[in-house]
Protein backbone atom coordinates (compact mmCIF):
# COMPACT_ATOMS: atom_id res chain seq x y z
CA UNK A 1 0.00 0.00 0.00
CA UNK A 2 1.55 3.30 -1.02
CA UNK A 3 1.71 6.31 1.27
CA UNK A 4 -0.93 8.24 -0.70
CA UNK A 5 -3.39 5.35 -0.60
CA UNK A 6 -2.84 5.07 3.15
CA UNK A 7 -3.60 8.79 3.58
CA UNK A 8 -6.83 8.47 1.58
CA UNK A 9 -7.84 5.46 3.67
CA UNK A 10 -7.27 7.28 6.98
CA UNK A 11 -10.23 7.75 9.26
CA UNK A 12 -11.03 11.29 10.41
CA UNK A 13 -9.53 11.99 13.81
CA UNK A 14 -6.78 9.37 13.54
CA UNK A 15 -3.33 10.90 13.30
CA UNK A 16 -0.69 9.75 10.85
CA UNK A 17 1.70 7.05 12.02
CA UNK A 18 5.35 7.20 11.02
CA UNK A 19 7.81 4.34 10.70
CA UNK A 20 11.07 4.62 12.61
CA UNK A 21 12.84 5.49 9.35
CA UNK A 22 10.31 8.23 8.49
CA UNK A 23 10.56 9.62 12.01
CA UNK A 24 14.37 9.67 11.80
CA UNK A 25 14.29 11.48 8.46
CA UNK A 26 11.70 14.03 9.60
CA UNK A 27 13.49 14.77 12.89
CA UNK A 28 16.96 14.60 11.30
CA UNK A 29 18.01 12.21 14.04
CA UNK A 30 19.77 8.92 13.35
CA UNK A 31 17.75 5.75 12.93
CA UNK A 32 19.79 4.23 15.77
CA UNK A 33 18.71 7.07 18.08
CA UNK A 34 15.05 6.55 17.18
CA UNK A 35 15.27 2.80 17.71
CA UNK A 36 16.97 3.33 21.09
CA UNK A 37 14.15 5.67 22.17
CA UNK A 38 11.63 3.01 21.14
CA UNK A 39 13.47 0.27 23.07
CA UNK A 40 13.83 2.47 26.16
CA UNK A 41 10.15 3.43 25.82
CA UNK A 42 10.91 7.15 26.02
CA UNK A 43 8.64 7.93 23.06
CA UNK A 44 5.06 6.86 22.50
CA UNK A 45 4.62 4.09 19.93
CA UNK A 46 1.84 2.11 18.32
CA UNK A 47 2.37 -1.57 17.58
CA UNK A 48 0.36 -3.19 14.82
CA UNK A 49 1.35 -6.82 14.63
CA UNK A 50 5.13 -6.88 14.57
CA UNK A 51 5.46 -3.39 13.13
CA UNK A 52 6.14 -0.36 15.30
CA UNK A 53 4.87 3.10 14.40
CA UNK A 54 5.32 6.48 16.01
CA UNK A 55 2.41 8.96 16.07
CA UNK A 56 3.18 12.21 14.25
CA UNK A 57 2.30 14.12 17.43
CA UNK A 58 5.48 12.73 19.03
CA UNK A 59 7.52 14.50 16.36
CA UNK A 60 5.63 17.76 16.96
CA UNK A 61 6.15 17.43 20.74
CA UNK A 62 9.88 16.78 20.23
CA UNK A 63 10.21 19.91 18.11
CA UNK A 64 8.19 22.06 20.53
CA UNK A 65 10.23 20.83 23.50
CA UNK A 66 13.42 22.00 21.80
CA UNK A 67 12.13 25.45 20.87
CA UNK A 68 13.48 28.44 22.72
CA UNK A 69 12.68 32.13 22.46
CA UNK A 70 15.29 34.53 21.14
CA UNK A 71 16.72 36.81 23.86
CA UNK A 72 14.96 39.90 22.46
CA UNK A 73 11.52 38.25 22.59
CA UNK A 74 12.11 37.09 26.18
CA UNK A 75 13.03 40.66 27.27
CA UNK A 76 9.96 42.19 25.57
CA UNK A 77 7.67 39.67 27.26
CA UNK A 78 8.75 40.93 30.72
Amino acid sequence: MTREIMRKAMIDGVEELLTADEFAQASRMSLAWVRRQILEKTIKTCRIGRRVFIPQSVLVDLINAGMSEPPQAAEQAS
